[in-house]
């Protein structure tokens, strides 16, 4: 019987993007890259560093390499030229930088119901100055209609079990939380490190 059951759930797996060079143990993230101009995109960087960690990387905490990124006058070079990454190399000593640019980003937050966005992600080679692997993704969501805000519910919670074969919920709280399901996407695109 467990066997029947196990048939008629397929997974289908994501396909990878190959890295376009060695694959880096070290990685700091960038401050958001706003390109679009793009207002509300406070907490679009939220679970970016989880994601990378749940591939494999070894990623600075957030808060800690945006702070080294300014202590060391980085900030103007995060546009992130050969030049430029190689001194992010010295001073960080980290291998990468993920990039995150925000082309476009839209949302009705009070509460969140509707969100539209343009997202890149580029992981830029500290050595060699080469983009080692990007995404892009484009895409837009809107709370279902008849479906409550939960307010007890963290951002990070694991969402409740659904039955057997029921889609799991795409509900979202905030912007943070919604930045989190679009970098798990982003990442799993992403090739696992295995030093």
């Amino acid at each position: 019987m467990l066997l029947l059951l196990a048939g008629g759930c397929r997974l289908t797996p994501v396909a990878t993007t190959p890295l376009a060079g060695p694959a880096p143990r070290s990685i700091v993230i960038a401050p958001l890259a706003n390109r679009g101009g793009a207002v509300g995109t406070d907490g679009l960087l939220a679970g970016a560093e989880l994601a990378m960690r749940e591939r494999g990387y070894r990623v600075l905490p957030l808060g800690v390499g945006h702070d080294l990124i300014a202590q060391h006058e980085l900030r103007p070079v995060v546009h992130l030229e050969a030049p430029d990454l190689r001194l992010v190399r010295d001073a960080l000593d980290v291998e990468a930088v993920l990039l995150v640019e925000v082309f476009a980003f839209d949302a009705d937050v009070q509460p969140f119901e509707a969100a539209s966005w343009e997202l890149q992600w580029r992981l830029l080679s500290t050595v060699s100055g080469a983009v080692l692997w990007q995404h892009r993704e484009r895409g837009t969501w809107h709370r279902p209609l008849g479906e409550p805000v939960d307010p007890t519910r963290a951002p990070g919670a694991e969402r409740p079990v659904q039955p057997f074969g029921q889609a799991a919920p795409s509900s979202f709280r905030s912007v943070a939380d919604l930045a989190m399901s679009l970098h798990r996407t982003a990442a799993a695109r992403l090739p696992r490190f295995s030093p």
